[in-house]
This record gives C-alpha cells, structure tokens and sequence, in this order.
C-alpha cells in the first residue's frame, strides 16, 4: 500500500474524547464485519463516522459492509462520496480501482489509478499503481502500455517478483519470447521456490515446439507445487506431442481433478483420446470445453474439432 497522504478536504476538528469513542465502535464493527454481521457492522461504523468523519479507515469499512450486502448500487454511491471528501487521498483511487477492476472494467480502473498518480508525492509509493497499471492494460490486450508502466515500476524495485513475472508474461505476450524466458529465470535466481516461473517457461517453450525441455520445466514446477493443475495440464499437451499417450492421460486427469472447469484441459484431453482412437470420449470433452467457454478465451479450436470428429457428414 502506498503512504496515506495528509486529507485536505472536508477535514474537522476532532476532540481526542471523540477520537478515542469513534475507535472503539470501530473496532466493535470489525469483530461484526469478521463474523459477516454486516448489518450490526455498518450501525456501529456509522457511529463510528458520526463522532469522527476525518478517518478513511471508517469509511472504506462502512463501504466493504455495504458491497458484502450486495448493495452495489448504495456502494458505488458511497464511492463517490469517499472520493469527494478525500481527493488528495491516493488510497481512495487504489480503492476504487480495485473494485473496478473486480467487475472486469478495466478501463475505469486505469482512469482511477491514472488520476490517483497526481496525488502520490513519493516516486517509491507509485509501484502500486504502475504495476497494477501494468497488470490492467494487460486484461484488455494492450501490451505495449503494460510493458510501459510495468517497467517504470520495476525501475522502483528492480527484484519486485510480482512486477518481474507481470512483464515477463507481457513480454511473451508481445512475442518477445527469449526475453521473457530470461526475466522467468531471473525471478528463480531470487526466489527458486517460484514454482509459476518454472510454468511459464514451459509454456513459452511449448509454443516454440521445444517439448522435451518444456516437460522438464513443468516437472519442477509440480515437485514445488503437487496441486498446481496447469503444470499438469501443459504437461500432459507436450507428452503427447512426443508421444507418450499414457503418462499424457494420466497428468490431464491430474489436472481435471484439480481443477475441474479448466475449458483447455478438456481440449487436451479430447486431442489424447483422438489420439486413441476414443471418439465419444473425445467428443464429450470437447462439448464440456465449449460449455466452459473455450471459444470466448481460446478461439475456434474446439468447433473445429467438433466439426471434424463429431458431426455426422
């Protein structure tokens, strides 16, 4: 989190009796809000703020009681009502991005954490912001603006692994491949427990046809992480592709037991039963992936699949 700045609006002079009073029904709504009493939280955070308005901590809590209801559009009011009386405030644009981004609109969350910068006086307390920038123009595909505000936040903190793994996905992304690799292994100079950097980089080197390699690097990804299914679902494509049916069926089920609504892991599957000859199968997992949304994430692979195995001519 970045250092809360001084407010500068709507700030009231507070006796410390108030003080003291508005912390204890503070505290009172937190032991409420951890229990999920929402309705006794905000009647008690609501005294809270009646004795003292000057503490954001009081309202980012009668806020998070207000979504926990599904009062979304109360919340979004409150919201706004945050943001008017602590402008200067950076946190309230961290907020606001974050339940953006929570409904998958990304591009109001870059315009909150963008009008948020204004207010940040410490270069070292802008990583949030730029990472999560970074992170944002991502989900919509953009990039080039990711690697930007990536890099501007690794200049920060340049062994950051969050920030290392962000742009190395966005480097593979903008088919920057060797270069991503090289800041994975990086991150596993750092820390060699990082299990997700050994993923990626089977990953990248799965799409390069390298699948010998890319097994060696799922493989440690696993002996870390024994209940990550994407290692075992990448896995499983890439001993297929070098012909171990068996060992492949054997990590697809792994993973589908792991993670059971994986739309791809029903592809990988449904090419290792084509494989054997399984066409029922095979063509029961390849429905089950179209349901997941495959096509939305992934394309057209699985239509075509279906098309071409499934469909009686």
């Amino acid at each position: 989190m970045v250092t809360v700045l001084p407010i500068t609006t709507f700030s009231q002079k507070v006796s410390k009796k108030k003080i003291k009073k508005a912390n204890i029904h503070y505290q009172n709504a937190d032991k409420y809000f951890e229990n999920e009493q929402f309705d006794e939280a905000e009647k008690e955070i609501d005294k809270a703020i009646e004795l003292n308005t000057n503490k954001l901590s009081y309202h980012i809590l009668k806020f998070d009681c207000i979504f926990s209801k599904k009062e979304f559009k109360k919340g979004f009011l409150y919201l706004d009502k945050i943001k008017k009386q602590f402008t200067t405030n950076p946190d309230v644009y961290i907020l606001r991005g974050t339940i953006f981004e929570a409904f998958r609109d990304y591009k109001s969350a870059i315009k909150e954490l963008k009008e948020g910068l204004k207010y940040v006086k410490k270069e070292k307390d802008k990583i949030y912001f730029y990472t999560n920038l970074g992170a944002y123009y991502s989900y919509l595909r953009r990039f080039k603006e990711s690697e930007s505000y990536l890099k501007k936040a690794l200049e920060l903190d340049p062994k950051n692994i969050n920030v290392l793994n962000n742009l190395a996905t966005t480097l593979a992304d903008l088919h920057k491949k060797n270069e991503a690799i090289e800041i994975f292994k990086k991150i596993l100079e750092i820390d060699s427990m990082y299990f997700p950097a050994y993923t990626n980089i089977g990953f990248i080197l799965q799409e390069k046809e390298e699948h010998k390699e890319a097994i060696i690097y799922f493989s440690k990804s696993i002996q870390i992480n024994s209940k990550e299914p994407l290692s075992y679902s990448n896995r499983s494509y890439s001993l297929l592709q070098i012909g171990k049916i068996e060992d492949a069926l054997k990590d697809i089920n792994i993973s589908l037991e792991l993670y059971s609504t994986n739309p791809y892991a029903y592809r990988n599957r449904a090419l290792i039963y084509i494989q054997q000859g399984k066409i029922n199968e095979a063509c029961k997992d390849i429905q089950i992936g179209l349901e997941l949304g495959f096509t939305k994430s992934y394309g057209g692979e699985l239509i075509n699949l279906q098309k071409e195995h499934c469909i009686k001519k």
